[in-house]
């Protein structure tokens, strides 16, 4: 048996390795001698790909694209279909890709970590900074609105104030009307008792005594 890879080959190897991944490995086999006259019949099986033996036309097996780890080749012969030889099996390692080693993925499985908590580091200060703007953005907020209740307290109270001013005002008003005009009110009386038979007084005390009542029932009011 001679195998063949891209860039190399090895007649008759009992144990070959192979460099990491090989577009096409090519197996090409023959008898030394025959075993008897005629066309002997190969069948070849490839451990960790071929689930059982398999018959080849010709002699060469290729297979491609064959991953990292170690391959037993296998090859028998017969001439007749009931008695086979079967020559010695063939070891072959194909070696891992430089990303397949475990010091490389070490270190890019840590790359990555570190990468990640990177992004996640840059992510918590993003997430830190837009809850500190907010917090500053409530504080003035509520700065803002703490001095609009100030200023609208302050104008209640000032209003309330003027009210009150008003109130006494009026207050103070009608207590020094009420006094004048319970005073025209008596002498409205008496006019009238003195003046009684005189019409043309009489009139005018009537009037009199209607614009007293109506001014005292708009200060009481």
């Amino acid at each position: 048996t001679e195998v063949r890879w891209d860039g190399g080959s090895a007649p008759f190897p009992a144990n070959l390795q192979i460099p990491p991944r090989p577009r096409s490995l090519d197996l090409e086999f023959d008898v030394a001698s025959p075993l008897v006259s005629g066309t002997p019949k190969f069948q070849a099986r490839l451990e960790g790909v071929d689930p059982d033996w398999r018959t080849v036309s010709g002699k060469v097996l290729q297979y491609l694209n064959l991953g990292r780890g170690r391959y037993v080749f296998r090859l028998r012969v017969t001439n007749d279909g009931i008695r086979w030889a079967e020559a010695a099996p063939v070891s072959l390692d194909i070696a891992p890709a430089w990303h397949e080693r475990w010091p490389v993925r070490l270190l890019l499985a840590l790359c990555a970590l570190g990468a990640v908590s990177g992004a996640v580091a840059w992510r918590l200060r993003r997430m830190a900074l837009e809850a500190h703007r907010l917090e500053e953005k409530v504080a003035e907020r509520t700065q803002e609105l703490a001095e609009r209740n100030d200023s609208l307290e302050r104008a209640h109270l000032q209003l309330k104030r003027s009210l009150e001013d008003r109130m006494q005002f009026v207050d103070a008003v009608a207590h020094d009307l009420r006094s004048p005009l319970t005073s025209i009110m008596l002498l409205v009386d008496r006019l009238r008792d003195e003046a009684a038979g005189r019409m043309g007084v009489q009139g005018v005390l009537q009037s009199l005594d209607q614009e007293s009542a109506r001014l005292e029932s708009i200060v009481r009011s």
